[in-house]
C-alpha cells in the first residue's frame, strides 16, 4: 500500500478521537499525525526529484548520440532529419511538462515523457 493511503488510514482511524477536545491523548495524535503527513510529503518531493534528475540524465545521455543520428537522418534526406528534430523537441518539451507537473498530474507527465524518450531513443540507436 502507497505510504499516503498508510497516512489518511491512520489519520482516519483517529477521526473518532476528535471529540477529546483538548486531552493530552488527543493532541498527541495529532502531532504525531501531522509529523507523519509532513515526513510523507517530503518523501514524495525527494523521490521526485530523484525521478526528474534521472529522467534529465537519461536526456543528457541520449544527447550524446545526437550528433550521429542528426548526421544519419541527413544522410536519408531532409524530412528524416525533421522527423528526428520534430521527437528532439517533443521530448524536452514532455522534461518541462514533467517538471512543472503538479502533484496530480506527475504520473501523467512521467509516462507521457518516458513514452517520448523511449521513441526518441530507437531512433538515435541505429546511428550509434
Amino acid at each position: 500500500m502507497r505510504p499516503t493511503a498508510l497516512a489518511l488510514l491512520a489519520v482516519l482511524a483517529a477521526a473518532p478521537l476528535a471529540g477529546c477536545g483538548d486531552d493530552a491523548k488527543w493532541n498527541a495524535v495529532k502531532k504525531e499525525a501531522g509529523e507523519t503527513w509532513d515526513a510523507l510529503k517530503a518523501y514524495g518531493v525527494a523521490q521526485r526529484a530523484k525521478a526528474e534528475t534521472g529522467f534529465a540524465e537519461g536526456l543528457a545521455s541520449l544527447e550524446k548520440g545526437w550528433a550521429d543520428a542528426k548526421a544519419a537522418a541527413a544522410a536519408k534526406g531532409e524530412v528524416a532529419g525533421q522527423a528526428l528534430d520534430a521527437r528532439w523537441k517533443e521530448l524536452n518539451e514532455k522534461l518541462a511538462a514533467l517538471k512543472a507537473a503538479g502533484a496530480d498530474q506527475w504520473a501523467t507527465a512521467r509516462d507521457e515523457f518516458v513514452k517520448a524518450y523511449e521513441k526518441l531513443k530507437q531512433d538515435v540507436a541505429p546511428a550509434k
